[in-house]
C-alpha cells in the first residue's frame, strides 16, 4: 500500500482568482548582446553572399572568356582562308589580327595577272561585337582577273585573233577555262604546258568561273588544304561565309568531297604558250586579262 493519493482536478466552478499558477522567472535579455549577435549574423551573411557572388562572377567571366576565345578562333578560321577562296583575282597576304571588343583581320591584296608593279590594296574584315561581319576590300572589277570574268566567256576564234595581233615579246595573263572539270592529277598534267614561274599561278577555280552567284577558288593546285578547311566549316559559319561572298558551309564541304578544277589563272605566260592552250582540246576558253612587257622574261621562259 502507498500513502500517495491522486491529485484532485481543479474545480471548474472555482473562482479563477483562487487558482494558483507557478510562473518561472524570465531572464531579461541584454540589449547589447543582442545587437552584437545581430551584427555578427549580418556580417556572416554578408560575407557568405559576397563569396557566392564572387564565385558566380568568376565562373561567368571564365565562361565569357572561353566563349570569346572560341568566337575569335572561329572567325579566324573562316576569314583567313575564306577571303582567298572568294577572291581569286587577288594574291592575299594575311596581316595582323586584333581582338579589342571587335575582331579585326587586316589583309593586303595584290591584283593577280597585272603588270607594271600594280598597287597593293589594303583590306579589312571585321567581326562586330554581336557577330555581324563587315568586309572592306577593293572592287573586284578594278583587277585584271576580275575584269576578265566580268566580260564573260570569250569566243575561241576571237581570242585567237587577239593573240595573233600581239608582239611575241609580251607576257600575258589569262583565265583558262577547261572543257570539262579535271581532278588534281589531270589538271597538273595540263598545267605543265605553262611552267612556273612564267605561267601558271596555280590559282584554281573549283566552280564555274563565270557563275553569277560567285566563285569558289583556291590559291594553289594542291587542293588538299582547301579540303581540310572546308571540312571544318559548319552551319554556324554561314553568315560569315555569306558576308565574304561564298556559299553555305554545306556547299563548300560538298565541293571538298570530290574537288574538280574548272578553270585556272596563268600569269606571265608567253603568247606562244597561250596559243598552245587555246588549241588544246581540254580547254574551252582563254580569257586574256592583261598584257605587258615583263622584264622578268629576260631570265628565260
Amino acid at each position: 500500500m502507498t500513502d500517495d493519493q491522486p491529485t484532485a482536478a481543479p474545480d471548474p466552478a472555482a473562482d479563477p482568482e483562487d487558482l494558483a499558477f507557478d510562473v518561472p522567472d524570465l531572464a531579461i535579455p541584454d540589449e547589447a548582446a543582442i545587437r552584437r549577435a545581430v551584427r555578427r549574423g549580418v556580417l556572416k551573411s554578408g560575407f557568405a553572399a559576397a563569396s557566392w557572388l564572387l564565385v558566380v562572377a568568376l565562373v561567368l567571366a571564365m565562361a565569357a572568356a572561353g566563349i570569346g576565345a572560341l568566337r575569335v578562333e572561329r572567325f579566324a578560321l573562316v576569314a583567313e582562308d575564306g577571303v582567298r577562296v572568294a577572291h581569286p583575282e587577288y594574291e592575299v597576304e594575311v596581316g595582323p589580327f586584333s581582338n579589342l571588343g571587335v575582331s579585326t583581320l587586316d589583309v593586303r591584296l595584290r591584283p593577280r595577272g597585272a603588270f607594271g608593279h600594280p598597287g597593293v590594296v589594303d583590306g579589312r574584315i571585321v567581326q562586330r561585337l554581336f557577330g555581324g561581319i563587315d568586309v572592306e576590300l577593293g572592287p573586284r572589277s578594278d583587277t585584271p582577273i576580275g575584269d576578265a570574268l566580268s566580260r564573260a566567256r570569250p569566243d575561241r576564234a576571237a581570242t585567237g585573233k587577239f593573240l595573233d595581233g600581239l608582239p611575241p615579246q609580251v607576257s600575258v595573263s589569262a583565265v583558262v577555262e577547261l572543257d570539262r572539270p579535271l581532278n588534281r592529277d589531270a589538271f597538273v598534267d595540263l598545267a605543265r604546258m605553262v611552267p612556273a614561274p612564267a605561267g601558271n599561278s596555280e590559282t584554281v577555280f573549283l566552280t564555274d568561273p563565270y557563275a553569277h552567284d560567285g566563285t569558289v577558288s583556291w590559291p594553289d593546285a594542291g587542293v588538299d588544304n582547301y579540303v581540310r578547311w572546308a571540312r571544318k566549316l559548319g552551319s554556324d559559319d554561314d553568315d560569315a561565309l555569306r558576308a565574304l561572298g561564298l556559299p553555305r558551309a554545306s556547299a563548300l564541304r560538298a565541293l571538298a568531297d570530290h574537288p574538280q578544277v574548272h578553270a585556272y589563272v596563268v600569269e606571265r605566260a608567253s603568247v606562244k604558250q597561250l596559243r598552245a592552250l587555246l588549241a588544246d582540246r581540254r580547254v574551252r576558253s582563254v580569257n586574256v586579262a592583261d598584257v605587258g612587257f615583263d622584264p622578268a622574261s629576260q631570265s628565260g621562259g
